[in-house]
């Protein structure tokens, strides 16, 4: 399963032009399950101060394999 990581987000092109958009965000998103849409992009849905939040497109090189089983 592919997990965000907010390291590779942070060191990577895309992901040094976005800093400032995702904010502090960027804490919440580490390692979260990134869902695959089948575009060749995922896909993360969370929540942050009470409001619902989608990060699309999450593109491959800001993630990271998560072996780990998840049970939530």
């Amino acid at each position: 399963m592919k997990v965000f990581c907010a390291e590779a987000f942070l060191t990577s092109e895309s992901g040094k032009r976005l800093k400032a958009v995702l904010g502090d965000h960027i804490g919440l998103l580490d390692g979260k399950p990134v869902q695959e849409t089948g575009s060749g992009f995922g896909r993360i849905e969370y929540e942050a101060n009470g409001e619902s939040w989608e990060l699309y497109p999450v593109m491959s090189d800001w993630c990271v394999e998560d072996a780990q089983e998840r049970l939530f």
